[in-house]
Order: structure tokens, then sequence, then C-alpha cells
């Protein structure tokens, strides 16, 4: 069953087209990956689907409703959630109080519900269990800003997994991690999308992680889908290796090396 259909999108900067006449479905419960060349259009897909940008032509579709024009607020209300390649948190607050910003606001809570000590009593019970679920609950009471680069990058994913999206959009989680740092970020990934059945879109040029975590690989290249299918057959894929790679590639070091 789709959660998203992206029919015929295009997306024009003045006379600059950077998405051309797109079309693709998103399953629900997938975890899928989006790859290709610097300036294929892949920011700007996510931009159109997350209501940052609006599409000169086509249509988003959203467990069956047209969304391609409605504001970023709405799409989070119904369900679409975002992390974004620059880490978005509130670096001087607590880790804390960062996650119950996008807890409060789901629940559509003035901060005048704070007067009431049982309300207040269930919005901290669900933050500590999103801290608790990210594995950083023993920095609860650090400031933002002091966190290591790999625990900002969980809590930047937890805000937007506090408003318990449906799908959740990712551009680079890994972005100037290590190697280890790298693997806490897909294993987490991983837990958290089965546990909630959340449908997953991401952005990443490590592709040791886009191999390891993507059950379907969507291609870009221009601003149109160049392939789609399971990593096996992307990393197989001759068009594929040329447009990321050129002619003359060495095709089986590239699939080794995937």
């Amino acid at each position: 069953m789709s959660i998203l259909e992206v029919r015929n999108l295009c997306k024009n900067f003045g006379e600059m087209a950077v998405i051309r006449n797109l079309s693709f479905t998103v399953n629900q419960g997938e975890v899928s990956s989006i790859i290709g060349p610097n300036g294929a259009g892949k920011t700007t897909l996510f931009n159109l689907c997350t209501g940052h940008f609006r599409c000169t032509s086509g249509q988003i579709i959203y467990k069956g409703k047209r969304i391609e024009r409605l504001s970023r607020d709405k799409r989070v209300k119904m369900g679409i959630g975002r992390a974004f390649q620059i880490v978005n948190v509130f670096p001087e607050l607590t880790v804390f109080e960062n996650i119950r910003i996008p807890v409060i606001s789901h629940f559509g809570m003035s901060m005048n519900f704070y007067r009431n000590s049982k309300t207040l009593g269930r919005l901290n019970e669900k933050v500590l269990i999103i801290l608790e679920n990210i594995g950083i609950l023993d920095k609860k009471d650090h400031i933002a800003a002091e966190l290591d680069h790999g625990d900002m990058k969980l809590l930047d994913i937890a805000l937007a997994l506090a408003l318990e999206p449906e799908i959740l959009f990712l551009d680079e989680p890994t972005a100037g991690m290590t190697p280890d740092e790298r693997k806490r970020i897909i294993d987490f990934i991983k837990k958290v999308c089965k546990a909630k059945n959340i449908t997953l879109i991401l952005i990443e040029h490590d592709m040791d992680m886009v191999f390891a975590i993507s059950e379907k690989i969507r291609v870009l290249n221009y601003g149109e889908l160049l392939a789609e299918g399971t990593p096996e057959e992307i990393s197989q894929n001759p068009m594929v290796l040329k447009a990321y790679l050129g002619d003359g590639t060495d095709y089986y070091a590239f699939c080794d090396k995937n």
C-alpha cells in the first residue's frame, strides 16, 4: 500500500529545471534512499515533499491526498517529518528541553499548560521515553551545544521523531561522522523505523549506509529518475555506474565496494 506518490513533478528556478517530470511511489513502511551525483536534485525533491518549496507543476500525493500546495505546518500535522543536513537544534537549551518543545507542539498545547501538574508529568514522561529510545537519556540535562557531533545528530533526528511522523525525510544523517558514529546512527534508524513502522526516505552520500539500510534505492540524475530498485539491482545497473563515475568505470570495483 502506497503512502507517497510523486507524479510528473517539476521544479524550475527561473529558466533552470532542477526537477524534471519526476514520478515514483513509496510504499507504507518502506526504508529507501535517494542517491545521485551532486546537483541531481535530491535536496530540492525533499524540499518539495516537505513544503519548503512549491513545485512548478505536478502532484505530490500523501495517503491519497494531494499536498503540493499545503504549508509545511499542515504537512507536519499530517505526519510528514524532516531532519536536515545541518543540525537544527536549540543550542542554548538542554537536551530535555529541546525534545519537550516538539512534544508540546504535537499535542497542541500552549505554555500555559505547564500550570497543570498532571499534564506536565505526562509530557515529561514522554520526553524521557524518547531520550531513552535514542540512547542519550544520560545527557538529558546537558546543554545541546555541548554535545559531540554524533549525539547532536541523534538529538536532531529525535526532534523530528517527537512529532510522531508516519514518513520521515532524513538529509545526510551521517555527514561528518566517524565510522563508529555512523554505525550508531544506522542502528538507531533501523530500530526506530521497525518499532514505529515509519516510512523512511533518506539522502545519503555514504554508500555503505545506503546499501546497509535501504530496501529500495532511487537514483536521480539532472532531476530525473535514472533508476530504482533493490540495492543489488542498483549496484549492477550500468547507467547508475556511468552517472556516478563516468565512462571507463571499474564496474566490479564499484560493486565490490557497495
